[in-house]
């Protein structure tokens, strides 16, 4: 249990990681415009409002190959209870699928198509019970799921994405947008040398922006998460602390009472170093148990914690299906670390009985039973 705690906490470590660098293109040789005033402590840029005839003047400068404005607009008059709001992004639809949502994959209906007033919607709006063909209302005015999307980041789940001049219009955001994502050509530039050029070419347009490349947007949001991430570390100290502790006073009870026996195997000539062996095997088997029973017991407390805090209510009553959607969330990476976690606590614990056990004078031992 202690192991599995361990997991869960890795598991949020990444799961903040990933939704972050999704959310704001950092994988990819990108620069953002916002307002000024704008930080990443928002998360959702609602009040970032910048003028968008910088779209043509960006889309000039040379290694800028795509420039893509979008709108953020909040939506949480749909879903009022949850701890994360629904919001609603204005996009052309043309971007959302090859660069915004590219490793994004549906779960039912399709994909959005221009002048249909059709919006995909994250897994989570309106508490996750919208369907393909249901109508949802903004503005007052009325459009229709064209999509669900599967569950993929616990921020852009609650997004609803809908065309960009639509969202203009009913926002009167005519000539302006929230952010503009500069893609960069790598096959012409070399984004490491020529981004800051580009980063201070764009803030010579306008005074009311700040710019921010793919390299500082990670630094920022990694800074602002540094702060949970060592609340994180610090609470898994505990249970790895108790973890080894438990084992070691196992494995002491599990020696004395198998001492006679290893007194035997000295006796009749088997070397202390094969009994040592013995000993170690006995450890990694209990440490690779450990493993599979940490990696259950993570993905539940990772599904409770999640569908209870992020969500306020609990879901995926079938078992399997909610492990499956856990995964979506877990990385191997963390699977990973969690067995050298585990292999590192089998291995520490190891030595203890080891070197009692050759410490034990086995003749005086057989006195003391006798």
């Amino acid at each position: 249990m202690a192991l599995g705690s361990v997991f869960t906490i890795n598991s949020y470590t990444n799961m903040l990681d990933q939704m972050m660098d999704q959310f704001f293109l950092v994988d990819s040789d990108s620069v953002m415009v916002m307002s000024k005033g704008t930080t990443m402590a928002q998360f959702v840029p609602f009040n970032s409002k910048v003028q968008e005839e910088l779209r043509t003047e960006v889309s000039q400068i040379y290694g800028v190959s795509t420039a893509i404005p979008l709108i953020f607009k909040d939506f949480s008059n749909v879903s009022s209870t949850d701890l994360i709001k629904d919001a609603l992004v204005g996009i052309d639809f043309e971007y959302l699928k090859v660069i915004y949502l590219q490793d994004s994959t549906l779960s039912a209906g399709e994909w959005p198509e221009k002048n249909k007033n059709e919006v995909l919607v994250g897994s989570n709006v309106a508490g996750g019970n919208l369907e393909p063909g249901d109508e949802i209302l903004i503005q007052n005015e009325t459009f229709s799921v064209s999509g669900v999307l599967k569950p993929d980041n616990p921020l852009m789940d609650f997004f609803l994405y809908c065309e960009y001049s639509k969202i203009q219009e009913i926002y009167n955001m005519e000539n302006y947008c929230s952010i503009l994502y500069l893609l960069l050509d790598s096959e012409i530039i070399d984004p490491v040398v020529d981004t800051p050029s580009i980063v201070s070419q764009v803030e010579s347009l306008s005074s009311s922006i700040h710019v921010m490349d793919s390299n500082s947007l990670k630094k920022e949001t990694g800074s602002f998460f540094d702060v949970i991430k060592l609340i994180q570390a610090f609470l898994a100290s505990f249970p790895f602390v108790i973890s080894i502790m438990f084992v070691a006073i196992l494995l002491t009870l599990n020696l004395k009472d198998n001492l006679k026996e290893f007194g035997i195997l000295r006796a009749i000539g088997m070397p202390a170093n094969k009994i040592s062996l013995l000993i170690f095997i006995q450890v990694v088997f209990l440490t690779l148990v450990s493993y599979l029973g940490a990696i259950l017991i993570g993905i539940v407390f990772f599904w409770y914690s999640y569908n209870a805090v992020i969500r306020f209510k609990l879901e995926y009553s079938n078992f399997i299906q909610f492990l499956s959607s856990m995964n979506d969330f877990i990385t191997p990476s963390v699977y990973l670390n969690t067995f050298l976690i585990t292999m590192l606590v089998g291995v520490l614990v190891s030595l203890i009985p080891i070197l009692k056990w050759r410490k034990l004078n086995i003749v005086e031992n057989f006195r003391k039973e006798e």
